[in-house]
């Protein structure tokens, strides 16, 4: 699978040039307990973030699907995986 590296750097620099507005959303979203889908409330704080042009949502997965196809998978230490997951993290915020 052919990843390609300059298209990810120029979304990473899209979502640091929009990061007030998606930590804004992200407030307001998923940290939300009335949330219902988590992780299509987070994907679209980043992904439909204002003015972030529509061709970056290709881009959406595509680095984790190159690590799996590449053989790259986490192994779970303890019954637990060390690859931090922001849903995972999200829920436990509001457990606690």
């Amino acid at each position: 699978m052919t990843v390609a590296f300059r298209d990810h750097v120029a979304l990473l620099s899209a979502f640091l040039d929009r990061r007030q507005p998606i930590v804004d959303s992200i407030a307001g979203g998923p940290l939300n307990p009335r949330a219902t889908n988590l992780q299509r409330t987070f994907d679209a704080c980043f992904f439909e973030s204002p003015g972030l042009p529509r061709e970056f949502w290709r881009l959406h997965g595509e680095l984790a699907a190159a690590h799996l196809a590449d053989g790259f998978e986490p192994i779970p230490l303890e019954g637990h995986s060390h690859e931090l997951d922001p849903l995972r993290l999200i829920v436990l915020a509001h457990e606690h």
